[in-house]
């Protein structure tokens, strides 16, 4: 039969490493390679028998290029701790690995934000290369953010979606926002990006892209407030861009002391 790893990339999951793992039980290995977590992340996966990885956190993509390096079975499946495998999507992942037809397979993704199940805004079917023969599946290195797959081949789609328990809490879904915007802000920054009108027109049309094209608002209430916290965060990515701007020019016009007006 051909094998199967799935991956969980980790750094401080223990609220959720758990339910991941038990959903994953029906693969042939489970790999958890850990971005040295600070809470109880490694012991839980140790107790429900995965192998632990420790390797520091660089970027996503250099992460998961990690990753396929330490797996040996010809197919790999990445899973997110927050992440869960259903028993239909188990079946269906087993049944494709089978065939000899594609070397891919694009997964769907069924997201819960603050306890409800959007179905427009981009959140469904949402789907995201997960499911590859190892050989064939590398991710841009120089993608440090929402991270790029590249596979040698051809993909199929499966039907059954992954189940995403995104963000739980305000504050939760801020932190990790906050991070990619300062990530982002960093790779602008290294391009030569000047944010100019991007202040202004990046968080308005994001939030118009979120509230209309892709039909938010048929989430009511709940697809309203993401668009406009979305259009939030596109402001917040370019505030941190200027910012930088601002401190690489403050650099420039302080001077050593001792040298001379």
């Amino acid at each position: 039969m051909t094998d199967l790893t799935a991956v969980v990339l980790t750094k401080d999951e223990e609220a959720y490493i758990a339910d991941c793992l038990k959903s994953l039980q029906w693969c042939d290995r489970v790999l958890v390679l850990d971005s040295l977590s600070a809470d109880r992340t490694v012991e839980i996966a140790r107790e429900l028998g995965a192998e632990v990885v420790l390797r520091p956190f660089q970027n996503f993509a250099d992460q998961r290029n990690a990753a396929i390096g330490l797996v040996s079975s010809e197919w790999i499946l990445f899973v997110d701790a927050d992440e869960r495998v259903s028993t239909e999507l188990a079946e269906e992942v087993r049944a494709v690995i089978r065939l000899s037809e594609f070397d891919g397979w694009w997964v769907p993704t069924k997201n819960n934000y603050f306890g409800r199940w959007l179905s427009y805004g981009g959140f469904y079917p949402d789907y995201h290369l997960r499911l590859a023969r190892k050989a064939r599946l590398r991710f841009d290195a120089l993608q440090r953010v929402h991270e790029h797959p590249t596979l040698q081949g051809k993909a199929g789609y499966l039907r059954n979606p992954l189940i995403h328990l995104c963000y739980q809490s305000l504050a939760e879904l801020r932190a990790t926002k906050a991070r990619y915007a300062a990530l982002l802000a960093e790779i602008h920054f290294e391009k030569g990006t000047v944010p100019t009108y991007h202040l202004i027109a990046a968080p308005i049309l994001t939030f118009g892209e979120q509230l209309l094209v892709k039909k938010g608002y048929k989430d009511g209430w709940l697809g309203l407030f993401i668009s406009l916290l979305w259009g939030y965060f596109a402001f917040d990515e370019y505030r941190r861009l200027l910012l930088l701007w601002l401190a690489a020019a403050k650099r420039k016009i302080v001077r050593p002391e001792g040298a001379s007006r």
